[in-house]
């Protein structure tokens, strides 16, 4: 059925490999004519889309680069800054830079991006919680109709709205008035940082590009070193909190911060070989699950998966970081009335 194939497209190979869909492409290549006219479109062209070029593309292709090997990969009129916090600041720093940002940002939109799903879900529900903004969410978890319906509800939205997404709004996707992506944890590659933040400035437009990181992550900021960012101290986001944010964390749900603990560990563990040190992972997961007011269980059996060592039959148990989370629901959160929640 395919012989009559004349040509082939590869449209954002390095999503596709990403995406673990590596041995599709060479099983699909395979059963097309070797006559063909074959395209390849890649943001960027690692050894990995070199491989697959060379399965894919005949010896004597032509490559097309479309960036000016001078040109800084970023748009210049966006503003980057990164923030190194600690876990137990975590949640206020985020809080305050979007109030910050609101302030200067009449009816302003931000983009705010996780890794995770469960993280995604997890920080959703937090800022709906807090009440202080619109919220939308965006993840894989959704149907391709939810997703639709709340890409047009934050394009149509004429509040100050933050978009709490996972990965899948990197690319390929454009919302008018952006004015901030704010990046919370490590993208998975230099790339992904630059994707995201293309969210925003865009058409010539101003906008602003924060990344927020822990402690543990610092080593990312050795993979932008040479982007036009700058760190800015995180202290002066640290503000009193006036009682909104606990009262937001006794909402949360048990089960979600422990879905949103293992995915954090299981997204980290990958990283271990480039900036990250496995024995950092543990420490780091503590601190996560704790800035959420939690404890989290985490089987042995699931920490061998990522080949990290805990004694057979016992379990990781995060510590309680006050009395009163000993009274949190375990069931599901009880919404405070007049907060703003918007799934799509």
């Amino acid at each position: 059925q395919c012989r009559g194939v004349k040509t082939l497209i590869l449209d954002e190979a390095d999503q596709l490999l990403d995406m673990g869909f590596r041995e599709d492409i060479q099983n699909i290549v395979e059963f097309f004519p070797k006559e063909r006219q074959t395209f390849l479109f890649s943001a960027t062209v690692s050894s990995q889309i070199r491989q697959i070029a060379k399965m894919s593309l005949k010896p004597d292709y032509t490559f097309i680069d479309t960036v000016d090997p001078n040109d800084v990969n970023t748009n210049l009129q966006v503003k980057q800054s990164y923030i190194i916090t600690p876990y137990d600041s975590h949640l206020n720093v985020i809080r305050n830079v979007m109030k910050e940002h609101k302030k200067s940002h009449k009816n302003g939109k931000i983009i705010m991006f996780l890794s995770t799903r469960m993280g995604t879900m997890l920080y959703a529900e937090f800022l709906r919680n807090l009440g202080d903004i619109e919220v939308y969410e965006l993840h894989s978890g959704l149907s391709q109709n939810q997703r639709s319906r709340v890409s047009e509800r934050f394009r149509k939205s004429r509040n100050s709205a933050v978009l709490v997404t996972s990965d899948v709004s990197a690319r390929g996707v454009d919302y008018p008035g952006v004015t901030m992506v704010l990046q919370v944890g490590a993208p998975s590659s230099r790339e992904q940082y630059i994707h995201r933040l293309g969210r925003t400035g865009r058409a010539g437009r101003e906008g602003e590009g924060v990344l927020v990181l822990a402690p543990f992550e610092k080593g990312f900021t050795k993979l932008i070193h040479n982007l036009p960012v700058k760190e800015v101290d995180g202290r002066s986001y640290i503000l009193k909190d006036d009682g909104m944010i606990e009262r937001a964390l006794e909402e949360l749900d048990y089960d979600q911060i422990r879905s949103a603990s293992a995915a954090f560990l299981g997204y980290y563990s990958g990283k271990t070989s480039t900036y990250l040190r496995k024995d950092n992972l543990l420490p780091a997961v503590n601190e996560f699950s704790k800035s959420f007011g939690q404890d989290v269980q985490l089987s042995s059996s699931f920490l061998d998966k990522f080949g990290i060592g805990q004694p057979r039959g016992k379990s990781l148990l995060l510590n309680r970081i006050s009395s009163r989370n000993q009274s949190l629901s375990y069931g599901k959160p009880q919404h405070k009335r007049g907060s703003i929640r918007n799934r799509w």
